[in-house]
């Protein structure tokens, strides 16, 4: 299972923090001390105390003084007192590290509790990035809450610019950077001569030096932040060690001559002195050929200049140096596509990708490949989701309010974050439909009046049907109604926080409110247009022109949420989307021909095989017709024989016979549902070509026996949890992808117009959820009965199973059952799958019933109510249990809305996920707690968009905080509003997923797999249904089995 994002590896941890340690033992005491309260678990990283002050032990007493939540590990650099032995002490530290990536920390510095988390961000890819963080002499530094900006969220071209890497070498400062072990050992470490008395510095920059002549990229991590306070006896330190500090640059200059021209190089880069620069570069690569970061900038000057074959010259000499370079890789392809080199290109910017997925320019360039090279595009190509920012500028709004990190951003002006310079009165440089989401922040208002509509048709013409347009502007109805209230705060340009106009919502600065009207007038731009604004917008000119441009279900975003608190009064904010393509804008003509043609067609769509008493599986089917797709669904009911087999009532002839009328895009199956023992269904989809879809929604613990006997290479899988990725893959399924639960927002949109605030639902804390003290019986019952020879003891091994889980759930149930059946010296084994399912589920069943439970009892001071089953009057009495509620009802809309704080309690089948109930919640306007998981982060963000805890004591804790603090809970509950209906619903899932399983069917290896299916042997119950099929369907053509599928014509 991946820990924290990161991919296995033999690594025994993700990460090795090396401290180096010298004679400052209270410093050490407090570094340790603060890593013990890391945001990231302890076990994902180690901690290697390098000391250089071995004479004194003072890494060893500290290590023994301080209790630690992680791994520790001493080393000592050897040498005597008196001599600077830095280097030597961490190239000691880096060789006994077993982590993948090294975080080098002094003993002086106090990290922030996300410093581990913020630098792993980077290495998640496991593209080679050495990551500096920040360093800062203000303590408040520590404190504060993680913005999202654009050096933690973006590609490496933003990070770095439209040339290299713009922090370069003399930035490598070990005080607060993080490296790949495995980079830095092929350079040769921290070079170990600058180890001599009297010598101080420099060490690490020559590392620096040599890892940027390889071609590796330094960029900046502004969360990672370490407080090293500057004591005047650390000034006076430095003022006596500036002699030295000169002797070791000596040395340094000494072993890499070339360094002056460099310095000259990189000096005439920054000025943009284009002739100088050139000059320069080209004399260092006669001298050295291998300098892999002066051939990047060289060869970028010369694309600056227009000479492609010199900048193709040494990017080919570059990627071949260092092929993992995903600046050169992309360079590289540009200068290729400007050769008209198309084919080559695709592969460069393919490759950049690889390497880098969110490089946007790169990304720009494969929109326009789509439709150059469509033919050799692949999966890949076709499968990339293009977003564009408009008008982005310097900090492109998007990353900073969402953290999104593939946005090609465009501007009028040319800056380092600016992917495609361009004017938006002229039409985008963007083929059709080629962009999935376009995103506009302070930037419509400078159009002018007749240029604002073709502008907004051009967004229509590039957007794919279905894609989403976000608009921010100035909102010229509020500041006017604002005025006209003489809100002190408009109409005089200053910040009244008791203003009673607008409650200080509004503290803006002097004259602010005339520039949001009329533009800060500065010439910007290549072409020096003016900074004004020449549009006034109100939120129903903005609706009308949206809609006369073919937009559909305009709305205006009321949380601001791209804004600061003071800025929301008197901004706008609208989203809208392009309608599907069966519901597109079009004259009643085109409407009957497009119906025709889609009659004759067959519209490609969804067959849906789903279990209607499920909750997700009705929800999902819900969010199918509701985004447009072409739905066929055949509901399945499900019920068990007295063996404890799952049994099914289906028609498998009317079902195939419905595909093939259907002519679906895909087949979907929720949780495996219609599945049939022999695989007789899996096969057929194979053989009309069209991918088996399932959607596991819930823990794939039941491995279906058509599973075992055949899985045909066309089946892909979705897991709700990522830690059941492999688990899928064991089973033989070749296409397993990660895809969370939602939120079905039409539906509880509903609920919430037909809901309202209740006073008998107006508990200060209430949970709902069941105990499934029902089921747990049932699985007793039928375990003892299917296996009556079970060994002696297995009872006690079970009740030990059950803590020993809770303790740790995140290892496999089966791994930990064996582990307790060891430890009490019982041997056992399962009679068959079936009673393995039900020992396993047992356990995970037990062990939520006990954790709701005891939580439940720990809140009974804070008057908790739970609704749920019967059996929790029981369990709880009737002072805490409130009766049972319908989830599929307006009941829960209205729970959810009056409870001040609704508790989420996850099943341990849950491992890395969340459920449903996260994303549920704030849509019906209601407040929740929720348990922690490890990639709620990646949906949500902790304490702003969503209330965490992480065991009892800190529930008890947040929920005394939020009864108190109502301003607290709401703002939570409008930012995760926002963050679900933008991000979360079961829209984007199947969006998402529809896309991947479009571009699997592309690939030549689906193809291959339909053909196999055809040409193999099939069994005797299929090639019966095969000609029960023709019997009954005789104008469908079908391909005989045993012989390749691509020989028959499959036509309605």
């Amino acid at each position: 299972m991946p820990v924290g994002g990161f991919p296995l590896s033999p690594n025994k941890y993700t990460a090795s923090i090396v401290v180096t340690a010298f004679d400052r033992e209270e410093s050490l005491k407090r570094l340790l001390e603060s890593l013990n309260h890391q945001s990231l678990p302890p076990e994902q990283y180690e901690v290697i105390i390098a000391d250089d002050s071995a004479e004194r032990n003072t890494g060893e007493r500290v290590r023994q003084g301080v209790e630690t939540r992680f791994s520790t590990t001493l080393v000592r650099s050897g040498l005597p007192y008196h001599v600077n032995g830095v280097s030597v002490a961490r190239n000691r530290g880096i060789q006994a590290a077993t982590g993948r990536i090294i975080i080098s920390i002094d003993d002086d510095c106090v990290p922030n509790r996300y410093f581990v988390e913020e630098h792993l961000k980077f290495h998640k890819s496991g593209y080679p990035l050495i990551v500096l963080g920040h360093r800062s002499e203000k303590i408040g530094k520590l404190e504060e809450e993680r913005p999202i900006s654009v050096t933690e969220t973006k590609g490496l071209s933003e990070l770095l610019g439209s040339a290299a890497d713009s922090l370069g070498f003399f930035n490598f400062m070990t005080g607060n950077i993080s490296f790949p072990k495995e980079i830095v050992t092929k350079v040769g470490l921290f070079n170990e001569t600058f180890a001599q008395p009297g010598e101080h510095g420099w060490e690490d920059i020559e590392l620096g030096y040599r890892l940027w002549r390889k071609g590796y990229s330094t960029v900046f991590s502004r969360n990672a932040v370490v407080y090293r306070p500057a004591t005047e006896r650390e000034k006076e330190e430095r003022r006596n060690n500036t002699g030295a500090t000169g002797k070791a640059l000596d040395r340094f200059l000494s072993m890499h001559p070339l360094l002056p021209w460099i310095n000259r190089f990189l000096d005439a880069c920054n000025r943009n002195d284009l002739e100088t620069a050139l000059g320069i570069g080209e004399k260092i690569l006669e001298k050295d050929s291998d300098q892999v970061g002066v051939l990047i900038r060289t060869a970028s000057l010369h694309m600056n200049s227009k000479n492609l074959p010199r900048a193709q010259e040494c990017l080919s000499m570059a990627t071949t140096l260092q092929p993992i370079n995903a600046l050169a890789q992309e360079l590289y392809g540009e200068a290729l596509y400007h050769l008209g080199r198309h084919e080559e290109a695709l592969r460069r910017f393919q490759s950049a990708l690889e390497l880098d997925p969110v490089r946007t320019r790169s990304l720009y360039f494969l929109a326009h490949l789509k439709t150059v090279c469509r033919a050799s595009c692949g999966a890949r190509l076709a499968a990339r989701q293009i977003n564009v920012e408009l008008g982005g500028g310097v900090l492109p709004t998007k990353v900073r309010a969402e953290g999104q990190d593939d946005f090609i951003n465009l501007d009028i002006q040319s800056l380092p974050a600016v992917d495609v310079v361009r004017d938006f009165r002229q039409p985008l440089p963007l083929p059709d439909r080629s962009v999935r989401r376009i995103f506009s922040r302070e930037m419509i208002e400078h159009l002018p009046h007749p240029a604002l509509p073709r502008f907004l048709a051009e967004c229509f013409r590039i957007m794919e049907p279905g894609g989403e347009l976000y608009l921010c502007c100035p909102d010229f109805e509020a500041i006017v109604a604002l005025y006209n209230k003489q809100c002190g705060c408009v109409t005089e340009g200053m910040a009244q926080p008791d203003c009673p106009v607008c409650g200080g919502e509004a503290l803006i600065s002097e004259n602010y409110w005339r520039s949001n009207l009329l533009g800060n007038q500065q010439d910007i731009g290549d072409g020096g247009i003016n900074d004004t604004h020449k549009n006034q917008i109100t939120f129903p000119y903005l609706k009308g022109l949206l809609a006369r441009t073919g937009f559909e279900r305009i709305e205006r975003d009321e949380s601001n949420r791209f804004y600061e608190k003071h800025k929301k009064i008197v901004k706008l904010s609208v989203r809208c989307m392009k309608p599907p393509a069966n519901r597109m804008s079009m004259s009643q003509t085109e409407r009957e021909t497009k119906a025709t043609s889609m009659m004759q067609k067959n519209q490609p769509g969804v067959f849906l095989l789903f279990n209607p008493n499920g909750v997700v599986d009705r929800d999902i089917c819900l969010a199918l017709d509701a985004a447009g797709f072409q739905l066929e669904s055949y509901p399945i009911q499900v019920s068990r024989s007295p063996e404890g087999h799952t049994l099914e009532k289906i028609d498998l002839l009317a079902i195939a016979k419905t595909i093939l009328h259907m002519n679906p895009d895909f087949v979907l199956s929720v949780n495996g549902a219609g599945l049939d023992n022999e695989g007789l269904f899996a096969r057929l989809c194979a053989f009309v070509r069209r991918p088996l879809v399932l959607w596991y929604v819930d823990e794939p613990f039941v491995v279906p026996e058509w599973g075992l006997k055949y899985i045909p290479e066309t089946t892909v899988a979705f897991t709700f949890d990522r830690y059941y990725e492999n688990r899928l893959r064991s089973w033989g399924i070749p296409w397993v992808y990660t895809l969370p639960l939602g939120a079905n927002a039409d539906r509880l949109h509903s609920y919430q117009s037909a809901s309202h605030e209740r006073g008998d639902y107006r508990h200060p804390v209430s949970f709902v959820g069941a105990l499934e003290f029902q089921k747990i019986q049932y699985l007793l019952q039928n375990i003892s009965r299917l296996w009556p020879d079970m060994p002696p003891g297995m009872v006690d091994v079970l009740d030990r199973t059950v803590p020993a889980y809770r303790n740790d759930f995140l290892r496999d149930t089966e791994e930990v059952l064996a582990a307790c059946a060891r430890e009490l010296g019982v041997q056992f084994s399962f009679p068959n799958g079936m009673v393995r399912q039900m020992v396993l589920s047992y356990v995970d069943r037990e062990a939520g019933f006990r954790q709701r439970h005891e939580i439940i009892e720990s809140l009974r001071p804070f008057g908790v109510r739970v609704y749920g089953e019967r059996f929790w009057e029981k369990a709880v009495g009737k002072t805490c249990y409130a009766g049972p509620v319908d989830y599929y009802s307006p009941e829960i809309a209205s729970l959810y809305r009056s409870s001040r704080i609704n508790l989420n309690i996850s099943k341990y089948q849950l491992k890395t996920t969340v459920n449903q109930r996260v994303f549920d919640c704030p849509l019906c306007d209601g407040f929740l707690i929720t348990d922690f998981r490890e990639d709620l982060e990646e949906y949500l963000r902790i304490d702003k968009e969503v209330a965490v805890y992480r065991d009892k004591e800190e529930l008890k804790k947040k929920i005394s905080f939020f009864l108190e603090n109502d301003g607290e809970r709401r703002q939570i509950v409008e930012n995760g509003k926002a963050a679900v209906l933008e991000r979360h619903t079961y829209g984007h899932r199947l969006s998402k997923m529809a896309d991947i399983v479009n571009a699997i069917k592309q690939t030549a290896r689906f193809e291959r797999a339909c053909e196999e299916v055809a040409a193999k042997s099939a069994p005797r119950q299929f090639l019966a249904l095969i000609d029960r099929i023709r019997q009954d369907v005789p104008n469908f053509q079908i391909p005989v089995p045993g012989r390749p599928i691509a020989e028959f014509a499959h036509s309605t």
